[in-house]
């Protein structure tokens, strides 16, 4: 993976709703940013490692609405074309490998399935 990348589409502020997260990325995304808000009802317990600048206390769908109605329109940066367009490489990538072997796995009956 280029290094590129993941400097250029770092998140300014992380918002976790609820328990911290498990997988790798979802970690490293966490233990990067440089503002991380732990939302939820014990939002200390939530948050382990103590990474959180800004614990809110509340029901995640009570905190999304409230965050949402302050959001005003945004002049685009780049940021989420940047992500769709990795996503859309990613996906392709993904795609090429299940397609390249005809045997049966997980992965490919899931994904011939959905389609």
């Amino acid at each position: 993976m280029d290094e590129v990348f993941p400097a250029s589409t770092r998140p300014d502020v992380v918002l976790q709703f609820g328990a911290p997260p498990t997988s790798r990325a979802g970690q490293a995304l966490a233990a990067g940013v440089g503002q991380l808000a732990v939302v939820g009802p014990n939002p200390e317990a939530a948050d382990p490692g103590r990474r959180a600048s800004v614990p809110v206390s509340g029901e995640a769908d009570e905190v999304a609405r409230i965050v949402l109605g302050r959001l005003g329109p945004r002049a685009s940066n780049g940021w989420r074309e940047r992500w769709r367009e990795a996503d859309e490489k990613a996906a392709a990538s993904v795609a090429a490998a299940l397609d390249d072997d005809d045997a049966p796995f997980e992965g490919r009956v899931a994904r011939d399935v959905a389609a």
